[in-house]
């Protein structure tokens, strides 16, 4: 197998780990929902590294942190599932994350950071595991 494909394999498995944790999700289908939930992470971890390197203020990246929890939100619908999903603005991870009281409560099956938070949209390389 080819990493490329091992990529694609594990793209569709968050995806159907997603779909488990938040079964009020309005996409298509897995493959869709990580694919848009990555374009909303970078754009989140863009801000969050400009705004450490003091290329924007804080009020400027809340407003994007604002955008990019109610464009995740229009996918995921966790605010009417009651999952606590945050934006992360240290930029030395993954931005978009579940509460880790949550995930340590519910223990998904879900990847996780050192902090205990799920990762919503963690880079996903291809790579053997």
């Amino acid at each position: 197998m080819t990493k490329k494909q091992r990529q694609a394999e594990q793209i569709l498995a968050h995806g159907f780990k997603l779909l488990r944790i938040f079964p009020r999700a309005t996409e298509p289908g897995p493959k869709t929902i990580c694919q848009r939930l990555f374009r909303i992470e970078n754009r989140a971890h863009t801000a969050a590294e400009n705004l450490c390197n003091g290329r924007i203020g804080q009020g400027t990246a809340d407003k994007i942190f604002a955008r990019c929890l109610a464009l995740a939100d229009d996918i995921l619908k966790f605010v009417k599932s009651g999952i606590p999903v945050i934006v992360n603005s240290d930029p030395r991870g993954c931005a978009l994350k579940i509460d880790d009281a949550w995930v340590r409560e519910h223990s998904p099956d879900i990847p996780r950071d050192w902090g205990g938070y799920g990762l919503i949209a963690p880079e996903i390389t291809g790579e053997a595991r």
